[in-house]
């Protein structure tokens, strides 16, 4: 499951770094309202609309290109219009980055959940280990020497079971051994 994690985060990555690269040089929609947002400076009277070749509307000013994007995107017109018209629809410039953000915060999320269930597993792999000890162990020495205190982390329900059974195994083989040596007894 962690390898498909992974190969997810590859993806996200490597569709991050595609739309990085798509936006560099001449064609900068998503990047360039990051590092010149529309501050007070500029007006917003100064942002226009148009239609994107996707159909939807386009927030910002300067230059027009062919697909109807414009030279300054403007995201907080975009959103103030989103709010006042939802029936709209998303517009342009969309919130790319932060989806992938989100997407990459999931997959830690998920990632870090799995550590902890992996290590729940561990725990519980090592309880099953413990029962198997305890019931090769089936002799009083044996027993001492391999039963955990039940405080232990690896002491489970199951492994207290497996205690009695091998207990009950040792009294019957301890009346077995006396009946064996009484019916010896009997016989000389």
């Amino acid at each position: 499951m962690k390898k498909g994690l992974e190969k997810i985060k590859d993806i996200i990555v490597a569709n991050a770094a595609k739309q990085e690269k798509k936006h560099e040089g001449k064609d900068h929609r998503v990047r360039h309202e990051q590092e010149h947002p529309i501050g007070d400076d500029i007006p917003h009277e100064a942002c226009s609309v148009s239609t994107g070749i996707h159909g939807e509307l386009t927030f910002g000013h300067g230059e027009l290109d062919s697909y109807g994007f414009w030279q300054f995107p403007c995201g907080r017109c975009a959103r103030a219009y989103e709010k006042k018209h939802p029936e709209g629809g998303q517009c342009w410039p969309f919130k790319i980055r932060p989806s992938y953000k989100n997407l990459l915060d999931r997959i830690r999320n998920l990632e870090l959940a799995l550590e902890e269930k992996e290590k729940e597993l561990e725990t519980e792999r090592m309880r099953l280990a413990a029962c198997g000890v305890v019931a090769r162990a089936n002799t009083w020495d044996s027993a001492r020497k391999w039963r955990i205190p039940k405080e232990h982390i690896f002491y489970s329900a199951s492994l207290g079971d497996v205690e009695d059974a091998v207990n009950r195994e040792m009294d019957l083989r301890s009346k077995h051994e006396q009946i064996y040596d009484l019916i010896k007894l009997l016989k000389a």
